[in-house]
């Protein structure tokens, strides 16, 4: 029985223990590293152990992420125009203006002032006729009398101012002129009108 004990195993035993060992051993090893689903919180995890390549794309939101950690996007379009507001209240009315400057005296009355003049025949007379002084021309006009004839004519008839040059733009009229031609043979008579005030 001693003689048993005391023989070397085969190379066959050997090999085949050594093949027993490393079949146990990686069973242990794959029982150790296998988790069951949902066992790894964040107990289990070390600090910053979770890396950008670790995490899929397009599964964080904005939840994910502390305010200022987001780059601003790109300024939108402009929206379109709102409604317009209700109109403000009135304001205050400002100061007064200062006074103007005064007209001239209102004329209280009008007066005509004539002038008679003599023609002879065949013959062209320029007559004029002015206000008083102080006053102005408001109007005025000349008429043929005596023996004239249709054919005598009136040529011209106009506000003066007061040099005798007629009235222009923004002047003061002060008489009244006028043009009369005698066309016929006899002798006739112009009489020159000018409305003063």
């Amino acid at each position: 029985m001693l003689n048993v004990f005391k023989r070397r195993p085969s190379p066959a035993t050997v090999i085949a223990s050594l093949a027993l060992l490393v079949a146990l051993g990686g069973t242990s090893v794959a029982a150790v590293n296998a988790l069951a689903p949902n066992s790894v919180g964040t107990i289990q995890l070390k600090g910053r152990a979770v890396t950008g390549d670790k995490v899929a794309l397009h599964t964080l939101t904005k939840a994910n992420f502390k305010a200022g950690q987001l780059p601003a996007g790109a300024r939108g379009p402009a929206g379109p125009a709102g409604p317009a507001g209700p109109a403000g209240p009135a304001g205050a009315a400002g100061p007064a203006g200062p006074a103007g400057p005064a007209g001239p005296a209102a004329s209280s009355s009008l007066t005509v002032s004539v002038t008679s003049n003599d023609i002879l025949g065949h013959q062209a007379l320029l007559t004029n006729v002015s206000c008083p002084a102080g006053k102005v021309a408001h109007g005025g006009g000349v008429r043929l009398a005596g023996s004239g004839t249709d054919s005598d004519a009136v040529i011209a008839s106009y506000p003066v101012n007061s040099t005798l040059g007629a009235a222009d733009n923004g002047q003061t009229p002060v008489g009244w002129q006028a043009k009369i031609v005698n066309n016929s043979s006899g002798g006739t008579q112009a009489l020159t009108y000018v409305i003063c005030g």
